[in-house]
């Protein structure tokens, strides 16, 4: 195994700069910047400008970011697009909505609403007055 492979965190610097640490490492980092380490810090050999550091980010967090950056774009299914690509991936898309059958336009519920109002209003469809 590759030390690059064991690194699961990025430290990720505002002139793209990636520094890649292990999780505990990284989570012991994050710690103390909240905590208000002071602005110049040493970390893998490097002396950091804690003021330059944009966030502490997972390798999903950059991919995605890169993508993004790179114009594409993830659809509901998940599945990434180039910039101005239709998504054509299959999902579960009704052809036709289909309205309930309640105040459908039928001969048999067309009577049924009928008579309803004509049962509210009073005598033969009038409202009494």
């Amino acid at each position: 195994m590759t030390n690059l492979a064991r690194k699961e965190m990025c430290v990720l610097m505002r002139n793209g700069i990636e520094l890649w640490l292990d999780s505990d490492k990284a989570t012991t980092f994050g710690n103390d910047l909240t905590e208000g380490m002071r602005t110049v810090v040493k970390i893998e050999g490097r002396y950091l400008n804690t003021v330059d550091i944009v966030g502490i980010f997972t390798p999903q967090d950059l991919d995605d970011y890169k993508r993004i950056k790179n114009g594409q774009w993830k659809c509901t299914k998940g599945t990434w697009h180039a910039k101005g690509e239709d998504c054509k991936c299959k999902w579960q898309q009704p052809s036709v909505w289909e309205a309930p059958e309640v105040g459908r336009d039928t001969g048999a519920g067309l009577e049924q609403l009928r008579e309803t109002v004509s049962r509210i209003k009073g005598n033969n469809g009038h409202s009494e007055t």
